[in-house]
């Protein structure tokens, strides 16, 4: 599940058309996924966008 969400924030953040409200929750979005994949003691808890 938070891997989608990571995906999907990495897609937006890619994405040149993408409106500055959408960046601004894909970047949540990805703080947020990786945050909780840490709690839950995720492989993929490292943090970027990259």
């Amino acid at each position: 599940m938070y891997e989608r969400a990571i995906r999907e924030a990495k897609r937006v953040l890619k994405d040149s058309k993408a409106s500055p409200a959408a960046r601004k929750r894909a970047r949540q979005a990805l703080s947020d996924a990786h945050g909780n994949l840490a709690k839950l003691g995720g492989k993929k808890a490292g943090h970027g966008t990259g």
